[in-house]
């Protein structure tokens, strides 16, 4: 195994094992690391659960399997789990492969995913390939499922931990309950909001308080703590006094369980208002009692006004409980005491601006009035209350005929000296004088007074605790009397349904003990407090309930109770919720901490302590500082203060401990803070992963991404880059640091950037060829892959530049258009100028043996258009890179300078004609005759450009390019231009904008130059006119000197033997009548094994071989081969219709081959041959 392999199966494997996120985030890793195996095209990853596969997540071409659930049996998973171990499928060693839920697969590798003693999921990787997968690649599939194991096991014990706390936290923080938590001997340790609150103590006050602080001296007198008991029953639950931080008394209910930690958890419930609800039942009860024997008393008074009013007055003073009363009759605008008792006694007669006291309020709401101190109450009339002595005031409208005539007032010489039953009582009493001054007859006195009493029922009907009144019979039986609405809502029965039936009938489930204590109710005549019990039966939902029975008269029990289930469930849940979190934080694979925000830890995991190669006690002791390297302690106390003053809850970072031994940690931190009952910052928890190992492969990756001469970016989630290595900055045109101002949507304004982006990070991969504009306003065709998720919102993007390449395959499907078009013109100018040779030779024959000038002009035609033609075969072998070039070196600006009148002439007077020749100009090596048709073609095509004139500028240059030295010619015009389309069809054959235009003029140009080594390029634009650029390759020989032509002379005749090989029978014909009249003798055959059987019978000697270049069979350079090896001296003369590389290169011909293109005449023919002949003379001698 390859150090290279080895890194990135470790790298792979360490990454995937420290996942411990959200679950999906992980299986997403997973695969995305399966799918870089080399070869795998797909990839996935099933949960098993019972008898079914639920892929989760897919990749690559198992895709179309993502969200399907299947049964094992369908899946090649089930061999997995059959075998319990890691499987390899290949088609060639089975039919098995064949299952698979994606076709196309040729090798498959399938790992179970064990932990817990039991198989989670499966990994799947497949490969087209049958033979994919060595066994690296098997090995790190073993790895990665392994990996994956403790990745998902983590996942999911942190998603446990985080829920087990968050519970914990909400049902704490948010409980309306007030919760003390202590230790056993009753130190308080924390509190909640709830308990400062009804304490009236701030929590961190109470946090160093001792719970005996908090109950009243004579309650503990009574009754000292039960320490013992607790510590042994392990719960508790009573009643106590509590006093509050300004010595306020309360009546609180406890309820105190020991947790598994030692610790105390103590609920507390105010139940003031429920004492103060049954003691003002209590007192309801008598003060009807009361009430009635006052209506007793008066009716004895037969109805004397005064002594009605003054035993009134006298009453109401007596049953609110105060230090004196008064009747108030309103005169105008006045209120006037009449009928007074107690304080107000000697004050009969005392006059009040009523609308300056608190009697008129009173009047105006025709309601009760009750002021609590009357010196900050505005309401009231101070003169008459200080002259009075009165601190506190109830004023109770008295209503006639729905008129207010005056007011009942109560009064006492303290403040606060009344509560609502007070208030009650006098507003009934108010109501009652009312009833005596109407003269109503006694029996309507009495159901006034029974309607006063039902108001009395309302108070208790309409309180919040549930009230039943039991009623025991003679036959020792409770039945039920009464039930008020409270207890419809606590237990879902109605009063009409349960109203005079049993205890058993109505609670079938109770117990006789519940019973019995209703008895000992009625005979001690005293309170008893159950606490808290469960209930239920068929009607009744299984519930707590608090419970309370106190007697009444006439063996009545009134039994008080609330449904506290949902407090009683909270609780449990809270010490639950506790427990877990406790048990989730020692069985945590990551480090976990409580950090005081001191710096000294609360409580540590043994992880933790493992990672550092200590103890738990160890670790303790030592605290943050102690085991954090040096030069990360600054760090550390900066978020420590910004923790403890609220600027950030949470923070990440990459942070070095020491260990025991010395050695550094490299861990990842992830730190929260956890807030008190006040909201202020309590202690932090703390998540420490080794990150040892990936650091080091992230220093690896940094390095590599660094120097890596493939351009490489990595952007954000925003697409803006945050980094560029030095080949991608030089790709972008810029430099590092300006790459990182840039954003992907700038340098791809073509695509969907943002439409693709969420799809990108979701699917994790993207590849594709597009358009990228540098910033400089440059354009590359580019290739890219793309990596999302590196990191945590980090994405990489490896870049190729394809622009060169683009190129190259443009010119490389421009070379092979041409190479086909060529081919066909080849052949068909070859069989054409077959054609034209025997046209052009028989018109010459008829031409000099006519006499008639008729007939002779007929002959001269043929020979012409036979050569207009030939003209045209030329242009078709040009185009095609088929004709027959004889290139020697070359100065350009001499074949401009000569060509200078002949232009002239061709581009017309209305052209202006400008030649700029670079004076240093290097040297080429072409034929010149070609070169002169590029520079004519290309001047015609720009005369035809400018049907109104213009110019045309002619320039030589020496250039440098990617392929070393050239000599640049360039034909620039300031005519019409050319789009796009034009341009890129402009060098095809046959396409022409002309009208009559044949299409082969550039067609030519760029045949001649592409044949001659060079490249030919164009800039035009409509309206802007076209500049061709022709680049041929510079030499550093001088320049061949032109040979003066030869004067023309007659044919030399001969008598020498010559073997004419000729497929064509026409010019074979042809060709023999030339030579045998210039007096040779002519061997002639139709093909090369003909013509070598005819050389073996003629034993004569045979001075040439004048032969065809392609033929059937065998080839005319073949023959030529085989007749000199016969006949060694034998000089060869070749003739083609065009050439190919048997006798040259490219068209080039090779040095010492003697050719002949048809079509010929009978001189070139003869001459040629006759040169050949001499030479082979001079030779010999």
């Amino acid at each position: 195994m390859s150090n290279g392999f080895l890194t990135e199966l470790l790298e792979s494997q360490l990454e995937v094992a420290s996942l411990s996120g959200e679950i999906d985030a992980v299986m997403r890793g997973i695969v995305d690391r399966l799918m870089t195996i080399p070869e795998a095209d797909g990839a996935s990853l099933s949960t098993v659960e019972g008898e079914l596969a639920h892929f989760k997540v897919t990749a690559g071409k198992d895709a179309p399997l993502d969200g399907l659930t299947l049964p094992l049996a369908e899946t090649l998973g089930g061999a997995c789990l059959d075998q319990g171990t890691l499987v390899v499928l290949r088609a060639s060693e089975g039919p098995d492969v064949t299952r698979c839920l994606t076709p196309g697969a040729g090798a498959i590798i399938l790992a179970p995913v064990d932990y817990d003693g039991r198989t989670a999921g499966i990994l799947g990787v497949r490969s087209a390939d049958e033979q994919a997968f060595d066994e690296h690649a098997i090995e790190a599939v073993r790895l990665l499922a392994r990996s994956a194991a403790v990745a998902l096991r983590n996942a999911e014990v942190v998603t446990r931990l985080s829920e087990s706390e968050r519970r914990y936290r909400d049902l704490h923080d948010q409980a309306a309950d007030a919760i003390l938590v202590s230790d056993e001997q009753g130190r308080l340790l924390d509190a909640n909001d709830a308990a400062s609150a009804l304490l009236w103590y701030p929590v961190d006050a109470l946090r160093t308080m001792h719970a005996d602080a908090l109950i009243a001296r004579r309650d503990l007198d009574a009754m000292p703590p039960r320490h013992d008991e607790l510590r042994t029953q392990r719960e508790l639950r009573g009643e106590r006094t509590f006093v509050r931080q300004d010595g306020t008394e309360l009546q609180l209910e406890y309820s105190s369980r020991v947790l598994d930690d030692g610790r105390v958890h103590t609920t507390l419930r105010d139940v003031t208002e429920r004492k103060r609800a049954e003691a003002l039942l209590r007192m309801s009860l008598v003060r009807m009692q009361e009430i009635v024997a006052t209506q007793q008393e008066i009716s004895s008074l037969e109805l004397d006004p005064d002594a009605v009013m003054t035993t009134i007055t006298e009453r109401a003073q007596l049953l609110a409980g105060a230090d004196g009363a008064a009747v108030q009759w309103f005169e105008g605008d006045h209120s006037v005491y009449r009928f007074t008792s107690g304080i107000a006694a000697q004050f009969v007669g005392l006059r009040l601006d009523r609308h300056a006291s608190i009697s008129g309020a009173a009047a105006q709401e025709r309601q009760a009035v009750y002021s609590p101190d009357t010196r900050i109450d505005s309401r009231v009339d101070h003169t008459a209350t200080e002259r009075v002595g009165i601190r506190s005031l109830i004023c109770a409208p008295l209503i006639r005929e729905d008129e207010v005539y005056g007011v009942l007032s109560v009064m006492a010489a303290e403040p606060h000296a009344f509560d609502e039953l007070a208030v009650e009582t006098t507003r009934l009493m108010a109501e009652f004088v009312g009833t005596v001054i109407r003269n109503s007859t006694e029996l309507d006195d009495r159901r006034r007074l029974v309607d006063e009493l039902r108001s009395h029922n309302q108070v208790v009907e309409h309180m919040q605790i549930g009230l039943w009144i039991w009623s025991l019979d003679d036959d020792g039986i409770f039945r039920l009397e009464y039930a008020n609405d409270a207890s419809e809502q606590a237990t879902g029965l109605t009063s009409s349904e349960i109203v005079g039936k049993t205890q058993q009938e109505i609670l079938p489930a109770i117990g006789p003990e519940l019973i019995e204590l209703f008895h000992k109710v009625i005979e001690k005549q005293e309170l008893v407090d159950l606490g808290e019990l469960e209930y239920g039966d068929d009607r009744i939902r299984p519930s707590v309930f608090t419970l309370k029975a106190f007697p009444l008269t006439g063996n009545r029990v009134a039994a008080t109770f609330e449904n506290v289930t949902a407090i009683a469930r909270s609780r449990r849940a809270l010490q639950e919720s506790e427990s877990r979190f406790r048990s989730a934080f020692q069985s945590a694979s990551v480090g976990m901490n409580l950090t005081g925000l001191d710096g000294t830890y609360i409580q540590v995991n043994d992880r933790f302590a493992d990672l550092l190669g200590y103890t738990t006690a160890e670790v303790m002791r030592l605290g943050v500082r102690g085991v954090t390297h040096p030069a990360e302690i600054a760090t550390d106390l900066a978020y420590i203060e910004q923790l403890r003053a609220g600027t950030i809850d949470s923070f990440q970072r990459e942070k070095r401990y020491l260990r025991k031994d010395g050695s550094v940690l490299w861990a990842h931190l992830s730190t929260s803070i956890v807030l008190d009952f006040d909201g202020a910052p309590a202690y932090a928890v703390g998540h420490v992963q080794d990150i040892s190992m990936e650091r080091e492969a992230n220093l690896l990756f940094e390095a590599t991404f660094a120097r890596s001469v493939v351009p490489a970016l990595i952007t954000r989630d925003d697409r803006r880059i945050v980094d560029a290595n030095e080949a991608a900055a030089e790709l972008l045109g810029v430099s590092p640091a300006e790459a990182v101002e840039l954003t992907i949507d700038a340098l791809l304004p073509d695509e969907p950037v943002a439409d693709l982006w969420s799809s990108f990070v979701q699917d994790g991969h993207m590849e594709a060829e597009v358009t990228l504009h540098r910033p400089d306003g440059g354009k590359r065709q580019i290739e890219f892959v793309a990596t999302a998720n590196v990191r945590p919102g980090r994405h990489i993007a490896v870049v190729r530049d394809l622009s060169r390449q683009k190129e190259l395959e443009s010119q490389l499907r421009q070379a092979q258009k041409m190479e086909a078009v060529g081919r066909l013109a080849g052949g068909i100018a070859h069989d054409f100028n077959n054609l034209l040779t025997a046209i052009s030779g028989y018109s010459e024959f008829l031409a000099s043996g006519i006499e008639d000038p008729r007939l002779r002009r007929h002959a001269e035609e043929i020979k012409k258009a036979a050569a207009r033609a030939a003209a045209l075969t030329g242009q078709l072998l040009a185009f095609s890179r088929r004709q027959v070039l004889q290139p020697r070196v070359l100065d350009l600006n001499a074949v401009v300078s000569d060509m200078d009148s002949l232009l002239r002439r061709l581009i017309g007077e209305d052209v202006d004609l400008v030649i700029l020749l670079e004076p240093q100009l290097g040297n080429v090596r072409a034929d010149p005759t070609q070169v002169e048709q590029v520079i004519v073609n290309l001047a015609v095509n720009a005369r035809d450009a400018m049907p109104h004139g213009g110019s045309l500028t002619i320039e030589t240059a020496n250039v440098e390019t990617e392929t070393g030295s050239s000599v640049e010619l360039r034909l620039t015009d300031t005519g019409v231009g050319m789009t796009d389309e034009e341009r890129e069809q402009l060098f095809d054959p046959f396409f022409t904008t002309k009208e009559g235009g044949t299409g082969l003029g550039l067609a030519t140009v760029y045949g001649i130059v592409d044949q001659s080594g060079g490249l030919i390029e164009v800039d035009s634009a409509p309206g802007m006119g076209s500049s061709f650029k022709v680049l041929l390759p510079r030499v550093e020989a001088p320049a061949t000197e032109t040979a003066p032509a030869e004067a023309r002379r007659p044919p030399a005749v001969g008598e020498e033997t010559i073997l004419l090989v000729e497929d064509e029978t026409i010019v074979r014909q042809l060709v023999a009548e030339i030579l045998e009249t210039s007096g040779y003798t002519v061997l002639q055959a139709g093909d090369g094994p003909s013509a070598l059987e005819l050389l073996r019978r003629h034993t004569s000697p045979v001075k040439l071989l004048v032969t065809d270049v392609v033929m059937p069979g065998m080839s005319g350079p073949e023959v030529a081969q085989a007749v000199t090896a016969m006949r060694p001296g034998t000089q060869v003369l070749y003739t083609s219709g065009y050439t190919d590389s048997a006798i040259g290169h490219h068209g080039v011909l090779e040095p010492g081959i003697a050719f002949l293109q048809k079509p010929f005449s009978s001189d070139e023919l003869t001459r040629k041959v006759r040169v050949l002949l001499d030479e082979a003379v001079a030779i010999a001698l």
